[in-house]
């Protein structure tokens, strides 16, 4: 029996969610977790006192500047899911 690719498409798209909706709550949690740290010592990294000079944590033009940025990533992050066929 042969398929078309689109009925492969169809049942690769329908796995993954099955695959999705099945993931231990414990399992995702884990992933945002790894994510949120991972942003946060990158974060940490690329606005380090010695480069800027000063402390960015503590000038609320670095922060709003950088929470804005932040969003408008997770804004991009949410499309592309979509896009893509995500949750």
């Amino acid at each position: 029996m042969r398929i078309t690719k689109r009925q492969l498409k169809r049942i690769i798209k329908e796995e993954k969610a099955q695959l999705l909706s099945e993931m231990n709550p414990a399992v995702e949690e884990g992933i945002s977790r790894g994510v949120h740290q991972g942003v946060w010592d990158w974060l940490e990294a690329e606005f380090d006192q010695s480069m800027t000079g000063e402390d960015v944590w503590v000038n609320p033009t670095y922060t709003e500047s950088i929470a804005h940025a932040l969003e408008s990533v997770a804004k991009e992050v949410r499309s592309a899911g979509a896009t893509r066929g995500g949750r």
